[in-house]
């Protein structure tokens, strides 16, 4: 139903764009691609230097993105290269990383929980929906905001943040259209 409604919204081409790395900024890549003791502790519990690197890859980028795309070895150069010296491995390494799709997977999941996301069920879509586009009666003018300076945790690509309520940050990506926002949303951050 999703894939239906973006392809309404956006060609093949756009979508492809929308669904891959976009060029990094420095700021962003200061912002979102500097790890925490917290983070390096979290990824040295993969195995093998391939893995601990893509798993670095995926955790910024879902901060950054609000999405991992599923190329992960296509991430910006200088991400790689960032991350490769923090954690002490080559960036050739990130070659060949999810050639098992599982590995990718399984991978982002873990990485999902480090990150405090969690799926999200149909009736929270519909509750977050209403909310944000006014027609729940506790939203007189719906919550989406623009921030220049989003909090750790609410993931953003073009400095949009929403809110939906007071303890529940929106994972979002609009790329710049409003009219994207619900085929973007990604997760509950718990």
């Amino acid at each position: 139903m999703v894939g239906v409604a973006t392809r309404d919204v956006f060609s093949e081409q756009e979508l492809a764009g929308l669904r891959g790395f976009p060029e990094i900024t420095r700021a962003e890549l200061i912002r979102y691609f500097t790890l925490t003791s917290g983070d390096e502790g979290f990824l040295g519990k993969f195995l093998g230097q391939r893995n601990v690197l893509g798993a670095g890859v995926q955790l910024c980028t879902l901060l950054w993105l609000g999405f991992v795309p599923d190329d992960v070895s296509s991430a910006p150069p200088e991400v790689v290269t960032r991350l490769a010296d923090r954690l002490g491995v080559a960036g050739a390494e990130l070659r060949g990383y999810g050639e098992r799709a599982q590995t990718r997977t399984d991978h982002l999941w873990e990485v999902l929980r480090y990150a405090g996301w969690r799926v999200v069920a149909a009736p929270e879509w519909k509750q977050l929906d209403e909310f944000l586009f006014g027609s729940d009666p506790r939203s007189t003018t719906g919550r989406v905001t623009t921030s220049t300076t989003p909090r750790t945790g609410v993931v953003t690509m073009s400095e949009t943040r929403v809110n939906a309520a007071a303890a529940v940050d929106v994972n979002v990506s609009t790329r710049g259209s409003s009219s994207v926002l619900k085929y973007w949303i990604s997760a509950f951050r718990a």
